[in-house]
């Protein structure tokens, strides 16, 4: 605020309550200062040509009235000077005062003759003033303060008028009293009264009144100054004193009266409580005095209230007598010495009784002092927390900064195109260079425009989906779109989208990917994958037959020749026929993997939980498993019924193969929400793997074991991933070596329709 005041336009000048000048700005310094230095401390009136008591008149109206009053005019030089004063409050109410001042070309004439200093000193004065013919008692003139004290709207309202028919003193002995004065001294100096408002309200003043002449004139001049409040609080204090008095009144004939009801409560009070005469010296003590100081009454009796004083702090602060002989009642804290040396902190409450003794009331404030410093402490404490939150919320601040001028760089610097778009026109804010050479535009020709004025979309049902996902998510990922470049040439591009609040108002931030490129090369890796599963179809078909001659001729060769085969024959017939077999199951999977690819999805519901428990209940049938297999929640989900038993069968037999040698084998399975999927997740405690070669995974062929440790044909998984690609989804797996693996797969969800 200080950088903006100093730079302020125009010339300003800030002084205090004793017009001396505490600060002015860069323009008003430069101007005054070769003609008189540095400025700062020196009173205002030094500085203008002004007549000092009409600027003083003006700069003691604005403070008293706290609002700003009408410009000032006078001539300096050649040149008009007008200022414009305005009344400002800071902190605990210290008052300021604004001076804006304008030097105009063309001189005036200063008020410097008595009667133009006589208007301005009358208009300009903090008091409240008003004239009035002698002989009519008509009011001649008032100023702004008079309007302001008694509530009137303007002059207009006052003059011509009469004090009396304006109803402003509704008290005849009071103004019988003033007309007694006046003919009597010619004057009425001081006169504290009550005045009446235009809108009723009761205003006390004191009140001046002077013989003068006007223009050849005797007038009278009615000086009224608004002691309102002083008379208020006046009459507060008495009204309080009043019942101070009485209620000591009361209590001291109280305890005159009753004695013996007094001596009970003396006794028993738990505060200390010590009489002593007018020098000091113990009358009386109670019980809770003796145990407070450790005396006994005896001993109190021949002692006075210095010896129980720190000599030290009764030198600086000694006990105020005086006071109490005046009848004061004083409160203090003190420390006290106790009979063992020992100093107690003690708050006492002392005040002359009606007989001329002195009545202390000492109580033990150790413990409130403890809780003091406590709070003292614990302030100390928070406002060391406060420190070290600001500096937390700077170093945030400056994060927040540093994140900002990294997300600009990036933004600029990306490859992908980022767009910001205001959501409510859907216009663009802020595109970077990687989108305006993707679509083929300049900067100009984006901002401000929307996407379909610029001709980029292709698919306007597309776009409407895109802006309902927005509103209803506030977000969507990875959507694949076909935008229209300048030249009219057709860009596929993969958008994801999230939306921000910034000043009240909601934006889309726009990351572009152009995958035109990755479009065709996946469509030559289709084409490419179509005829390699053709190829292994045909392959794994024409494998059937003569795997099939060896099964059959080996369990021919069994049944047959058994008798005659030695051991090391059976062990290698029996090996063929292991082979076969894996060979068989082999064939199996790639010929379903080939058929997947030609296959159509017949999509429905399915309760996902009914089709996990049937699962579970057939391999845990075929595979004789000892694992703890635990169902949570399952959210329903959308797809080939067949196909998602495939890939369950194959989630769930590989979590019980790979716990098989774990003691105590335990699956969970469930599923969660995530943005506009359903995820779904089989976790064991098994063998794991390591994530370096979590990627090999879902490859045909790939293992991460070795097949004298979990046989299988390496297909499984693959299949698994192809199923999920199918719908639409996404597969992936979490392990550590040893320590068990998590397999999660997603789907959309279920169509609103």
């Amino acid at each position: 605020m200080s950088d903006f005041f100093q730079w302020l336009p125009g010339f300003f000048v800030v002084v205090d309550a004793n017009f001396k000048i505490v600060s002015a700005n860069k323009s008003f310094v430069e101007h005054v200062s070769q003609a008189q230095g540095n400025i700062i401390g020196k009173e205002i009136f030094t500085v203008f040509n002004a007549p000092q008591p009409v600027l003083q008149a003006a700069l003691d109206s604005v403070l008293i009235h706290k609002q700003p009053g009408p410009p000032l005019l006078f001539a300096d030089a050649d040149k008009t000077v007008r200022i414009e004063c305005t009344p400002v409050l800071e902190g605990a109410g210290n008052p300021f005062i604004i001076l804006k001042v304008e030097y105009i070309p063309g001189i005036v004439q200063p008020a410097t003759d008595p009667h133009d200093l006589f208007v301005t000193l009358f208009e300009y004065n903090p008091a409240a003033l008003a004239i009035s013919r002698l002989h009519d008692a008509k009011i001649i003139n008032v100023n702004e303060s008079l309007l302001r004290l008694l509530e009137f709207s303007g002059k207009a309202e006052v003059v011509g008028k009469t004090s009396e028919s304006l109803n402003l003193m509704d008290n005849p002995e009071q103004r019988n009293e003033i007309i007694r004065q006046l003919k009597e001294n010619k004057k009425v100096m001081n006169t504290e009264g009550s005045l009446r408002t235009r809108k009723g309200n009761v205003k006390w003043t004191s009140l001046s009144l002077l013989l003068v002449n006007l223009n050849d004139e005797p007038c009278l001049m009615a000086v009224m100054i608004d002691i309102t409040e002083r008379k208020i609080a006046e009459d507060k204090l008495k009204r309080i004193n009043a019942d101070l008095e009485e209620l000591v009144t009361e209590r001291s004939k109280k305890m005159i009266e009753t004695e013996l009801e007094y001596r009970s409560v003396i006794e028993q009070a738990t505060d200390g409580i010590f009489i002593s005469d007018a020098k000091g010296k113990y009358i009386d003590v109670n019980p809770s005095a003796c145990a407070l100081l450790g005396y006994t009454k005896e001993e109190f009796l021949e002692m006075t209230t210095q010896d129980v004083l720190q000599p030290e702090e009764a030198r600086r602060n000694p006990p105020k007598f005086a006071e109490l002989l005046n009848g004061q009642k004083i409160l203090s804290r003190r420390n006290l010495i106790r009979k063992d040396g020992s100093v107690v902190p003690v708050e006492i409450s002392a005040r002359m009784l009606t007989n001329g003794r002195m009545l202390g009331m000492v109580r033990d404030v150790t413990e409130r002092q403890r809780e003091e410093e406590a709070i003292q402490s614990m302030n100390t404490a928070l406002e060391e927390k406060v420190k070290e939150r600001t500096a937390a919320l700077e170093r945030k601040v400056m994060e927040l900064k540093e994140s900002e001028d990294k997300f600009e760089k990036a933004f600029k610097a990306s490859s992908a195109g980022i767009t910001i778009t205001r959501l409510s026109d859907s216009r663009y804010v802020e595109a970077n260079d990687a989108f305006l050479q993707m679509v083929g535009c300049s900067r100009e020709e984006v901002l401000h425009h929307s996407s379909t004025e610029l001709g980029l979309i292709v698919d306007i049902k597309q776009r409407e989906e895109v802006l309902k996902a927005l509103i209803r998510d506030g977000s969507f990922k990875h959507m694949e779109m076909t935008i229209k470049r300048r030249t009219g040439e057709l860009v596929e591009i993969l958008s994801s989208i999230e939306t921000i609040q910034h000043g009240g108002e909601k934006f889309a931030i726009n990351i572009i990917y152009d995958i035109t490129e990755l479009k065709h090369a996946q469509q030559k890796l289709e084409i490419a994958n179509r005829e390699l599963e053709a190829f292994t179809y045909s392959v794994s078909h024409d494998l059937r037959a003569p795997l099939r001659a060896i099964i059959g001729y080996s369990e021919i060769l069994k049944e047959d020749f058994d008798p005659v085969l030695n051991d090391e024959g059976k062990k290698q017939l029996n090996r063929i026929q292991d082979n076969a077999s894996k060979m068989g199951r082999l064939i199996d999977d790639l010929l379903a993997f080939s058929k997947l690819g030609k296959q159509e999805l017949a999509k429905a519901q399915i309760q996902t939980a009914a089709l996990v428990e049937k699962n579970i209940h057939d391999l845990v049938a075929s595979t004789q498993t000892n694992a703890e297999i635990i169902v949570e929640t399952l959210e329903p989900s959308f797809g080939d019924l067949s196909m998602l038993n495939q890939v369950w069968q194959n989630l769930i037999s590989n979590a019980i193969k790979y716990s098989s040698k774990k003691e105590n084998p335990v699956i969970r399975i469930g599923s969660f929400s995530e943005g506009h999927e359903v995820v779904y997740y089989i976790k064991d405690n098994g063998s794991g793997f390591n994530m370096d070669y979590g990627h090999k995974l879902f490859g045909v062929f790939q293992r991460l074991h070795k097949s004298t440790e979990f046989e299988g044909t390496g297909v499984g998984l693959a299949l698994t991933k192809r199923i999920v690609d199918k719908h639409g989804g996404r597969i992936w797996a979490e392990g550590k070596d040893g320590e068990g693996a998590t397999f999660f797969f997603s789907l959309p969800p279920m169509p609103a329709d």
